[in-house]
C-alpha cells in the first residue's frame, strides 16, 4: 500500500503539534519556542516546510 505525503508550507496552525513532535522524538533537548517558529515563518516563510502522512 502506498501512503500519499504532501509536502507543503508551514502554517501558524502547525506550531503546536511541530512542537509536540520534538518533544516526543528529542525529550533531552528543549523544544523551540512558539515565537521562534512564528518569526521564521513570517521572515522566511518559502523555507518553512510541513510532510504530512496518513
Amino acid at each position: 500500500m502506498n501512503k500519499k505525503i504532501i509536502i507543503r508550507h508551514t502554517r501558524h496552525s502547525d506550531i503546536g503539534p511541530i512542537i509536540n513532535l520534538q518533544q516526543r522524538v528529542y525529550p533531552t533537548i528543549p523544544p523551540w519556542r512558539e515565537e521562534l517558529m512564528l518569526k521564521q515563518i513570517e521572515t522566511f516563510p518559502q523555507g518553512q516546510m510541513v510532510a504530512e502522512s496518513d
